[in-house]
């Protein structure tokens, strides 16, 4: 019995390990950009999204909130600067235009009752089933070729979020969607 309890508790927490991951990471690039020959890079204003006339849907909002742009912009600016790219105020000065956009979506895991086979073949329940509800964010950033107006890098970000503010959860997503910029 005891050795079945402890085959079902483990279950449980392996079933938990991939909510609880951080942030999945997928990027591209163009395999013909010479990154060695940028050094410097500014920001597209609201990071590169247009100006809707019609309201934005709820799941969206993050997109205008401020707090988000500028946790976005501090962190992509302290990472690209540890690995020596400049930032400049004005585009037209830099190698390198930074976009990025954000969704904000719900999202339902299902996590199904484990049983256990107790003395005599008994079947009981462990552990009932149960849906979990949360957000989920994607974060995509982009790096464009200013004088070509190419894209030539697109880091995508996705993860679980614990909360609505930003701080250093979006701080950490960032540097590990640009962790792999520039490509080698």
């Amino acid at each position: 019995m005891t050795r079945n309890l402890w085959s079902a508790g483990l279950l449980s927490l392996l079933s938990l390990l991939p909510a609880c991951s951080r942030v999945r990471v997928d990027t591209q690039f163009d395999p013909e950009a010479n990154f060695s020959s940028y050094g410097s890079f500014a920001f597209l204003p609201e990071g590169g999204m247009k100006k809707h006339s019609a309201p934005l849907p709820r799941r969206l909002r993050a997109m205008k909130d401020p707090l988000f742009h500028a946790h976005i912009q501090e962190a992509v600016d302290e990472t690209l600067s540890d690995k020596g790219f400049l930032r400049f105020r004005e585009r037209k000065n830099a190698d390198l235009l930074i976009g990025y956009r954000t969704v904000i979506k719900d999202q339902v895991d299902t996590v199904p009752p484990i049983y256990g086979v107790g003395w005599r073949g008994h079947v009981h329940m462990v552990r009932p089933g149960h849906v979990r509800w949360y957000k989920e964010g994607t974060l995509v950033v982009d790096v464009i070729d200013r004088r070509t107006k190419h894209l030539i890098w697109r880091g995508v970000g996705v993860g679980a979020m614990r909360d609505m503010r930003p701080g250093d959860d979006l701080r950490a997503a960032v540097k590990e969607i640009l962790e792999s910029f520039p490509p080698e």
